[in-house]
């Protein structure tokens, strides 16, 4: 019998995943989800239904999960980022997270970059992290469509940026090193949702962070990790590692950029790609094996919890 995945969106990202699962299985059958979720419970396969994704606008996250675990209640729902974008809501996701088999699309979770960060770290004596940085900008808030787009809207995108691009960083660097005090800089607004926000703080273990990601620049994607003995900066088109981080010229007695000891020629475009196709690899080969997925799905409780404190940490 064919697996059956209902989906709430219709855009260029949920045919993107649909893309995904139908590679991994082209007998998968997918059911159109309306706007109108009393609708719902009319499907024809309503009590066949495998699992859930939720790639609507923002401020209807929340809704669509709540009544995706009432309508499919058996189902694993994947739901996009953010979740939720608000304060007012923790309480009712928190519910969710604990009650529901729920998968969130914050894809850095499932990327190279930690393996890499661990690899090298060992590998050259990096020592310990001290400090992540990011830089991410696309021009997007730039362009016609932007002020048609959702999100530039006040209602289903209030934080603009930080929930539609940021909060991939932040929850990846929650992941890496928990969090602490982390605070939000909103600037550059259109129509009242911030284009910018810089992202500043640090996690459970005392290490510092700076995420900055903005619609209202030119095209940019860097993140930094720095050691004690090292920098490992992950670019457009490869990964590299700096090192020593005290590089001195003999001749001046300066410091210098210390010389390039390592790479990788994968891109941060191919991580976030094959990042996707692994988190849609998850969400299938959960409800294709419930045994696997419980083991899977108590791990993503405890990220998303944490993730949740974060934003309230933030938004709070």
């Amino acid at each position: 019998m064919s697996l059956i995945v209902a989906i709430r969106g219709d855009g260029s990202h949920a045919k993107r995943l649909k893309n995904i699962l139908l590679e991994k299985d082209k007998a998968i059958k997918f059911i159109n989800l309306s706007r109108n979720i009393k609708s719902w419970p009319e499907l024809k396969d309503v009590y066949n239904v495998a699992g859930v994704i939720i790639t609507s606008p923002n401020d209807t996250h929340l809704e669509y999960v709540q009544a995706s675990s009432r309508v499919f209640s058996d189902s694993l729902i994947y739901c996009e980022k953010p979740f939720i974008n608000n304060t007012f809501s923790l309480s009712k996701a928190r519910k969710l997270v604990v009650s529901e088999k729920l998968l969130l699309g914050l894809n850095l979770r499932n990327s190279e970059i930690e393996d890499i960060l661990a690899l090298w770290r060992d590998k050259h004596n990096l020592g310990e992290q001290i400090h992540f940085c990011v830089c991410v900008s696309y021009p997007f808030g730039l362009r016609d469509s932007y002020a048609k787009s959702w999100k530039s809207s006040k209602l289903a995108s209030p934080t603009g940026v930080l929930e539609n691009l940021a909060i991939h960083y932040i929850d990846f660097f929650n992941q890496l090193h928990g969090h602490n005090n982390i605070l939000a800089i909103q600037s550059n607004y259109k129509q009242e949702v911030p284009r910018t926000v810089d992202i500043i703080g640090t996690g459970a273990n005392g290490i510092s962070c700076n995420i900055h990601c903005s619609y209202a620049e030119g095209y940019c994607n860097t993140i930094k990790a720095n050691f004690e003995n090292g920098c490992i900066v992950f670019s457009v088109e490869k990964v590299e590692l700096f090192s020593p981080t005290l590089n001195i010229d003999a001749n001046t007695g300066l410091s210098i950029m210390p010389p390039m000891i390592d790479s990788l020629e994968i891109g941060l475009e191919q991580i976030f790609e094959k990042s996707l196709y692994t988190s849609m690899s998850l969400f299938y080969d959960c409800i294709k094996d419930q045994e696997y997925a419980f083991t899977k799905l108590e791990e993503q409780r405890i990220q998303n919890m944490s993730y949740l404190d974060a934003i309230e940490n933030i938004l709070g």
